[in-house]
């Protein structure tokens, strides 16, 4: 029996990103089930807002396609991956055919401003204005790819209800990420939070802050 082979579209280490991190883990799972072809998009970071960056990601994921056969494609999609956002458009436009998976890690939205590259991005005043003008364009390429994506997958109920409620998508799938299992500390140890990363709303991070206060009201010491 031949095993289905994937082409997974997403950051990768040693990318230093959490969702890179997060789909190294992907990948070394799903890998025994089936065959993974990795396709490292860029960094969150002025290359990633680059158009020559983008055309050099989509020409690599045209060519694999051209070159090898492919089961199912699969992007991670986060707010500052540009690469990947374009190439999963791509994919749909192109391969209309091919059954194609987002995983959507800041829902309801996909990414920020798909068309503000980073020669636009550093103007301030320019930025502001081309981003309210590019709006509509840019909805109507989100709305896009969501409607020809085989699957959505989303991490929280939180995020499946804010891309139902702004979004008005139906058919999303949750599938809650897994977290790593460490030694129980001493209930006297004292607990340090730390927080790397951009801070929005879809981030959750206000759950976190909750989640401490309903713990220190549950175990005071």
């Amino acid at each position: 029996m031949t095993s289905m082979k994937l082409l997974y579209i997403t950051p990768f280490p040693p990318e230093p990103s959490g969702i890179a991190d997060y789909a190294a883990g992907f990948a070394a799972a799903i890998a025994r089930f089936c065959e993974v072809d990795v396709v490292a998009s860029a960094r969150g970071d002025r290359l990633s807002h680059s158009l020559p960056a983008v055309r050099e990601r989509m020409r690599d994921v045209r060519q694999r396609l051209r070159s090898s056969h492919y089961d199912l494609v699969h992007v991670e999609l986060g707010r500052s991956l540009l690469v990947s956002f374009f190439a999963a458009l791509d994919i749909a436009i192109e391969y209309p055919k091919m059954p194609l998976v987002l995983t959507l890690h800041d829902p309801p939205g996909l990414v920020w401003h798909p068309l503000l590259f980073a020669g636009i991005k550093n103007i301030p005043l320019f930025n502001m204005a081309w981003a309210g003008l590019a709006w509509p364009t840019e909805w109507l390429l989100e709305r896009s790819l969501y409607r020809r994506a085989a699957m959505l997958l989303t991490f929280s109920h939180r995020g499946r209800d804010l891309l139902q409620q702004q979004k008005g998508l139906q058919d999303i799938r949750v599938i809650p990420m897994g977290v790593p299992v460490y030694p129980a500390r001493p209930a006297s140890a004292q607990i340090r939070v730390g927080y790397y990363g951009y801070l929005y709303r879809e981030k959750g991070v206000e759950v976190l802050i909750d989640a401490l206060a309903l713990l220190k009201q549950r175990q005071p010491r």
